[in-house]
Protein backbone atom coordinates (compact mmCIF):
# COMPACT_ATOMS: atom_id res chain seq x y z
CA UNK A 1 0.00 0.00 0.00
CA UNK A 2 1.63 3.19 -1.29
CA UNK A 3 1.77 5.82 1.76
CA UNK A 4 -0.43 8.31 2.33
CA UNK A 5 -0.23 11.84 0.15
CA UNK A 6 2.05 14.43 1.34
CA UNK A 7 0.36 17.20 2.98
CA UNK A 8 1.66 19.28 0.27
CA UNK A 9 -0.41 16.52 -2.53
CA UNK A 10 -3.03 16.89 -0.76
CA UNK A 11 -3.74 20.84 -0.68
CA UNK A 12 -2.32 20.91 -4.49
CA UNK A 13 -5.15 18.94 -5.44
CA UNK A 14 -8.28 19.85 -3.69
CA UNK A 15 -7.09 23.71 -4.11
CA UNK A 16 -7.41 22.48 -7.97
CA UNK A 17 -3.67 21.34 -9.30
CA UNK A 18 -5.19 18.37 -11.67
CA UNK A 19 -7.48 20.88 -13.80
CA UNK A 20 -4.90 23.67 -13.73
CA UNK A 21 -2.25 21.23 -15.06
CA UNK A 22 -4.65 20.04 -17.85
CA UNK A 23 -5.27 23.39 -18.77
CA UNK A 24 -2.05 24.33 -19.20
CA UNK A 25 -0.98 21.13 -20.92
CA UNK A 26 -3.43 21.43 -23.61
CA UNK A 27 -2.73 25.16 -24.02
CA UNK A 28 1.12 24.72 -23.97
CA UNK A 29 0.50 21.65 -25.89
CA UNK A 30 -1.96 23.17 -28.87
CA UNK A 31 -0.44 24.09 -32.38
CA UNK A 32 -3.68 26.85 -32.48
CA UNK A 33 -1.44 28.35 -29.11
CA UNK A 34 -0.56 32.06 -29.15
CA UNK A 35 1.87 31.88 -26.38
CA UNK A 36 4.22 33.93 -27.73
CA UNK A 37 7.09 31.31 -27.31
CA UNK A 38 7.42 28.96 -30.66
CA UNK A 39 6.71 25.04 -29.93
CA UNK A 40 10.48 23.94 -29.64
CA UNK A 41 10.25 26.11 -26.00
CA UNK A 42 7.12 25.57 -25.06
CA UNK A 43 7.63 21.68 -25.57
CA UNK A 44 10.29 20.75 -22.89
CA UNK A 45 8.27 22.28 -20.11
CA UNK A 46 5.56 19.70 -21.69
CA UNK A 47 6.78 16.87 -21.16
CA UNK A 48 8.22 17.79 -17.54
CA UNK A 49 5.26 18.69 -16.36
CA UNK A 50 3.88 15.61 -17.70
CA UNK A 51 6.08 12.53 -16.09
CA UNK A 52 4.57 9.29 -15.79
CA UNK A 53 5.28 7.96 -12.02
CA UNK A 54 3.72 11.82 -11.44
CA UNK A 55 0.51 11.19 -13.23
CA UNK A 56 0.30 8.13 -11.23
CA UNK A 57 0.49 9.33 -8.29
CA UNK A 58 -2.18 12.66 -8.54
CA UNK A 59 -4.48 10.03 -10.45
CA UNK A 60 -4.49 7.60 -7.49
CA UNK A 61 -5.22 10.97 -5.27
CA UNK A 62 -6.96 12.95 -7.47
CA UNK A 63 -10.94 13.30 -8.45
CA UNK A 64 -11.69 10.64 -10.47
CA UNK A 65 -12.89 12.76 -13.28
CA UNK A 66 -9.99 15.24 -13.40
CA UNK A 67 -7.74 12.63 -13.16
CA UNK A 68 -9.59 10.88 -16.36
CA UNK A 69 -9.30 13.73 -17.98
CA UNK A 70 -5.94 14.85 -17.17
CA UNK A 71 -4.71 11.23 -18.19
CA UNK A 72 -6.00 11.37 -21.71
CA UNK A 73 -4.91 15.00 -22.27
CA UNK A 74 -1.65 13.78 -21.36
CA UNK A 75 -1.57 10.82 -23.99
CA UNK A 76 -2.92 13.23 -26.42
CA UNK A 77 -0.34 15.71 -26.19
CA UNK A 78 3.04 13.29 -25.65
CA UNK A 79 1.67 11.26 -28.79
CA UNK A 80 1.20 14.88 -30.69
CA UNK A 81 4.94 15.55 -29.88
CA UNK A 82 5.97 11.76 -30.09
CA UNK A 83 4.99 11.60 -33.62
CA UNK A 84 6.52 15.43 -35.23
CA UNK A 85 9.69 16.77 -34.60
CA UNK A 86 10.31 18.47 -31.67
CA UNK A 87 11.39 16.66 -28.50
CA UNK A 88 10.34 13.47 -30.54
CA UNK A 89 12.82 11.48 -28.35
CA UNK A 90 11.58 13.07 -24.64
CA UNK A 91 8.17 12.91 -25.78
CA UNK A 92 8.68 9.15 -27.09
CA UNK A 93 9.42 8.03 -23.85
CA UNK A 94 7.33 10.16 -21.35
CA UNK A 95 4.38 8.50 -24.23
CA UNK A 96 5.42 5.19 -23.70
CA UNK A 97 6.08 5.76 -19.47
CA UNK A 98 1.96 6.57 -18.87
CA UNK A 99 0.60 3.42 -19.03
CA UNK A 100 3.47 1.67 -17.36
CA UNK A 101 3.09 4.07 -14.39
CA UNK A 102 -0.30 2.87 -13.88
CA UNK A 103 0.61 -0.63 -14.26
CA UNK A 104 3.20 -0.23 -11.46
CA UNK A 105 0.72 1.74 -9.55
CA UNK A 106 -1.82 -1.02 -9.54
CA UNK A 107 1.16 -3.81 -8.61
CA UNK A 108 1.02 -1.94 -5.66
CA UNK A 109 -2.06 -1.24 -4.67
CA UNK A 110 -4.22 -4.31 -5.33
CA UNK A 111 -2.14 -7.01 -4.06
CA UNK A 112 -0.73 -7.71 -7.30
CA UNK A 113 3.30 -8.31 -7.18
CA UNK A 114 5.33 -7.40 -10.30
CA UNK A 115 8.95 -9.08 -8.89
CA UNK A 116 7.59 -12.63 -8.33
CA UNK A 117 4.23 -13.28 -9.98
CA UNK A 118 2.88 -14.06 -6.72
CA UNK A 119 -0.33 -12.27 -5.07
CA UNK A 120 -0.03 -11.83 -1.07
CA UNK A 121 -2.17 -10.41 1.69
CA UNK A 122 -1.36 -6.96 2.15
CA UNK A 123 -2.86 -3.99 3.41
CA UNK A 124 -5.22 -2.61 -0.01
CA UNK A 125 -6.61 0.63 -0.83
CA UNK A 126 -10.19 1.12 0.39
CA UNK A 127 -12.09 -0.73 -2.22
CA UNK A 128 -13.73 1.79 -4.13
CA UNK A 129 -10.24 3.47 -4.62
CA UNK A 130 -8.62 0.44 -5.85
CA UNK A 131 -12.03 0.27 -8.68
CA UNK A 132 -11.17 4.43 -9.16
CA UNK A 133 -7.59 2.81 -9.96
CA UNK A 134 -8.02 0.05 -12.39
CA UNK A 135 -10.72 2.15 -14.16
CA UNK A 136 -8.38 4.92 -14.85
CA UNK A 137 -6.01 2.01 -16.46
CA UNK A 138 -8.70 0.72 -18.61
CA UNK A 139 -9.41 4.38 -20.09
CA UNK A 140 -5.58 4.46 -20.56
CA UNK A 141 -5.15 1.50 -22.38
CA UNK A 142 -7.89 2.05 -24.64
CA UNK A 143 -6.38 5.52 -25.31
CA UNK A 144 -3.12 4.69 -25.52
CA UNK A 145 -3.00 1.62 -27.64
CA UNK A 146 -4.32 3.24 -30.73
CA UNK A 147 -1.86 5.97 -30.76
CA UNK A 148 0.94 3.37 -29.72
CA UNK A 149 -0.23 1.66 -33.26
CA UNK A 150 0.01 4.43 -35.15
CA UNK A 151 3.61 5.23 -34.05
CA UNK A 152 4.43 1.59 -34.45
CA UNK A 153 5.72 1.25 -38.60
CA UNK A 154 8.04 4.32 -37.44
CA UNK A 155 9.31 3.06 -34.60
CA UNK A 156 9.95 -0.16 -36.00
CA UNK A 157 11.91 1.37 -38.94
CA UNK A 158 13.88 4.20 -36.42
CA UNK A 159 15.08 1.00 -34.35
CA UNK A 160 16.47 -1.23 -36.74
CA UNK A 161 19.70 -0.65 -38.80
CA UNK A 162 20.54 2.11 -40.65
CA UNK A 163 17.95 4.45 -38.90
CA UNK A 164 17.23 7.97 -39.81
CA UNK A 165 15.20 9.53 -37.04
CA UNK A 166 16.20 12.03 -34.65
CA UNK A 167 14.92 10.02 -31.73
CA UNK A 168 17.21 8.07 -29.54
CA UNK A 169 17.06 3.99 -30.34
CA UNK A 170 16.72 3.75 -26.34
CA UNK A 171 13.44 5.79 -26.99
CA UNK A 172 11.73 3.38 -29.80
CA UNK A 173 12.84 -0.05 -27.95
CA UNK A 174 11.06 1.55 -24.82
CA UNK A 175 8.04 2.34 -26.95
CA UNK A 176 8.11 -0.80 -28.29
CA UNK A 177 8.49 -2.58 -25.09
CA UNK A 178 5.75 -0.76 -23.30
CA UNK A 179 3.38 -1.46 -26.58
CA UNK A 180 4.02 -5.17 -26.42
CA UNK A 181 3.02 -5.35 -22.48
CA UNK A 182 0.02 -3.34 -23.14
CA UNK A 183 -1.00 -5.13 -26.04
CA UNK A 184 -0.69 -8.22 -23.85
CA UNK A 185 -2.50 -6.71 -20.94
CA UNK A 186 -5.25 -6.11 -23.08
CA UNK A 187 -5.70 -9.41 -24.63
CA UNK A 188 -4.97 -11.42 -21.71
CA UNK A 189 -8.08 -9.19 -20.33
CA UNK A 190 -10.31 -10.53 -23.38
CA UNK A 191 -9.41 -13.98 -22.32
CA UNK A 192 -10.28 -13.35 -18.72
CA UNK A 193 -13.54 -12.21 -20.28
CA UNK A 194 -14.13 -14.82 -22.03
CA UNK A 195 -12.85 -17.49 -19.33
CA UNK A 196 -15.80 -16.12 -16.99
CA UNK A 197 -18.63 -16.10 -19.66
CA UNK A 198 -18.41 -12.24 -20.27
CA UNK A 199 -19.06 -11.50 -24.18
CA UNK A 200 -19.68 -7.82 -23.72
CA UNK A 201 -16.68 -7.27 -22.44
CA UNK A 202 -15.02 -9.67 -24.05
CA UNK A 203 -16.10 -7.96 -27.57
CA UNK A 204 -15.21 -4.45 -25.97
CA UNK A 205 -11.57 -5.54 -25.79
CA UNK A 206 -11.31 -7.41 -28.66
CA UNK A 207 -12.37 -4.58 -30.56
CA UNK A 208 -10.09 -2.33 -28.92
CA UNK A 209 -6.94 -4.98 -30.39
CA UNK A 210 -8.51 -5.38 -33.76
CA UNK A 211 -8.46 -1.11 -33.84
CA UNK A 212 -4.82 -1.37 -33.16
CA UNK A 213 -3.92 -3.51 -35.40
CA UNK A 214 -6.57 -1.84 -38.46
CA UNK A 215 -4.54 1.23 -37.82
CA UNK A 216 -0.87 0.21 -37.98
CA UNK A 217 -1.77 -1.47 -41.30
CA UNK A 218 -3.26 1.69 -42.51
CA UNK A 219 -0.43 3.24 -41.72
CA UNK A 220 1.99 0.70 -43.80
CA UNK A 221 3.12 -1.66 -41.76
CA UNK A 222 0.86 -4.70 -42.54
CA UNK A 223 3.76 -6.94 -40.72
CA UNK A 224 3.92 -4.33 -37.48
CA UNK A 225 -0.04 -5.41 -37.80
CA UNK A 226 0.20 -8.52 -37.29
CA UNK A 227 2.54 -8.04 -34.27
CA UNK A 228 -0.20 -5.89 -32.79
CA UNK A 229 -2.75 -8.10 -33.08
CA UNK A 230 -0.96 -11.40 -32.17
CA UNK A 231 0.52 -10.27 -28.64
CA UNK A 232 -1.81 -11.69 -26.69
CA UNK A 233 -1.56 -15.13 -28.31
CA UNK A 234 2.51 -15.07 -27.23
CA UNK A 235 3.19 -17.62 -24.65
CA UNK A 236 3.21 -17.19 -20.91
CA UNK A 237 6.61 -17.17 -20.46
CA UNK A 238 7.08 -13.79 -20.20
CA UNK A 239 8.96 -12.25 -17.53
CA UNK A 240 5.28 -10.35 -16.10
CA UNK A 241 3.10 -13.11 -17.65
CA UNK A 242 1.80 -14.48 -14.36
CA UNK A 243 1.61 -10.79 -13.20
CA UNK A 244 -0.25 -9.32 -16.24
CA UNK A 245 -2.69 -11.95 -15.96
CA UNK A 246 -3.47 -11.60 -13.03
CA UNK A 247 -4.26 -7.85 -13.24
CA UNK A 248 -6.35 -8.22 -16.42
CA UNK A 249 -8.48 -10.21 -14.43
CA UNK A 250 -9.63 -7.36 -12.42
CA UNK A 251 -9.61 -4.65 -15.51
CA UNK A 252 -13.35 -3.54 -16.40
CA UNK A 253 -13.27 -3.27 -19.78
CA UNK A 254 -13.55 0.25 -21.77
CA UNK A 255 -17.31 -0.58 -22.74
CA UNK A 256 -18.21 -0.11 -18.95
CA UNK A 257 -15.92 2.66 -18.55
CA UNK A 258 -17.85 5.60 -18.79
CA UNK A 259 -16.00 8.64 -16.84
CA UNK A 260 -15.24 10.86 -19.88
CA UNK A 261 -16.53 11.82 -23.06
CA UNK A 262 -15.45 9.67 -26.01
CA UNK A 263 -14.48 10.94 -29.44
CA UNK A 264 -15.02 7.41 -31.60
CA UNK A 265 -12.16 8.87 -33.39
CA UNK A 266 -9.38 6.34 -31.87
CA UNK A 267 -6.67 9.20 -33.24
CA UNK A 268 -8.51 12.10 -31.53
CA UNK A 269 -5.75 14.75 -30.77
CA UNK A 270 -7.81 17.70 -30.50
CA UNK A 271 -6.77 19.99 -27.62
CA UNK A 272 -9.64 22.29 -28.02
CA UNK A 273 -11.33 23.78 -24.63
CA UNK A 274 -9.79 23.51 -21.03
CA UNK A 275 -10.13 19.93 -20.49
CA UNK A 276 -10.74 17.01 -22.25
CA UNK A 277 -14.51 16.58 -20.10
CA UNK A 278 -15.27 19.26 -21.91
CA UNK A 279 -15.40 18.57 -25.44
CA UNK A 280 -18.89 18.87 -27.06
CA UNK A 281 -19.41 15.57 -28.67
CA UNK A 282 -21.90 15.00 -31.93
CA UNK A 283 -23.59 11.84 -33.38
CA UNK A 284 -22.23 11.67 -36.80
CA UNK A 285 -26.02 10.75 -37.65
CA UNK A 286 -24.88 7.39 -39.63
CA UNK A 287 -22.74 9.74 -42.10
CA UNK A 288 -20.59 6.60 -41.75
CA UNK A 289 -22.34 4.75 -44.33
CA UNK A 290 -23.53 1.28 -43.99
CA UNK A 291 -19.95 -0.08 -42.81
CA UNK A 292 -21.07 -0.84 -39.56
CA UNK A 293 -21.83 2.30 -37.95
CA UNK A 294 -25.43 2.70 -36.63
CA UNK A 295 -24.84 6.43 -36.35
CA UNK A 296 -24.91 6.88 -32.50
CA UNK A 297 -20.98 7.56 -32.21
CA UNK A 298 -20.00 10.79 -31.34
CA UNK A 299 -17.01 12.66 -32.65
CA UNK A 300 -15.68 15.69 -31.43
CA UNK A 301 -14.83 18.02 -35.10
CA UNK A 302 -14.98 17.25 -38.39
CA UNK A 303 -11.79 15.79 -39.09
CA UNK A 304 -12.57 13.76 -36.46
CA UNK A 305 -15.94 12.21 -38.23
CA UNK A 306 -13.60 12.11 -41.58
CA UNK A 307 -10.86 9.90 -39.82
CA UNK A 308 -13.78 7.61 -38.10
CA UNK A 309 -15.58 7.20 -41.05
CA UNK A 310 -12.60 6.22 -43.26
CA UNK A 311 -11.60 3.86 -39.99
CA UNK A 312 -15.65 1.70 -40.45
CA UNK A 313 -14.67 1.46 -44.65
CA UNK A 314 -11.00 -0.28 -43.39
CA UNK A 315 -12.75 -2.33 -40.71
CA UNK A 316 -15.50 -3.89 -43.11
Amino acid sequence: MPRPARSWLSAAVSAGYLPCLERLTRTMASPECCYPAPLVERAPLVLWLLHGRGLAVLALHGEERQAAALMVTAVKATAGLAGGDVCRETALQQFADIPGALVARAFETVGVQEEDGEQRQEPALQREQQAKLLRLLSLCIARWLPRYAALLPGAWNAAGPGRKDKAGPGAHALLLRSGRRMVRLAGLARGAAEGRGDARAAESWGRLLATCGGIAAAKGGQGQADGVAGKQEEASGEQDGRDLTALAALLPPPCDVAVLPACRNPLCCNLERDSEAGLQLVACGGRCGDNGCSGEGPCCCRMCLDVKRAWHRLAT
